[in-house]
């Protein structure tokens, strides 16, 4: 397990840009201010990148929730 502390967009898409091209790498998103303000850039680059992604909030995932 790697503990990523990105906050901002640019860091969160070249990181998950990264991962996508290894055939390893999985998300955790744990309940965080930090991830809450990125719900929906989040969730976009996991299905852009293939990445199997687990969410611990259900509304991490929708805007506006």
């Amino acid at each position: 397990m790697i503990a990523a502390p990105l906050r901002e967009a640019t860091e969160i898409e070249a990181a998950m840009t990264q991962w996508g091209r290894q055939s390893d790498f999985g998300l955790i998103v744990p309940p965080h201010p930090a991830t809450n303000s990125h719900r929906t850039l989040i969730p976009e680059l996991a299905a852009r990148n293939y990445l199997p992604t687990i969410y611990a909030l259900r509304a991490a995932t929708t805007e506006g929730a």
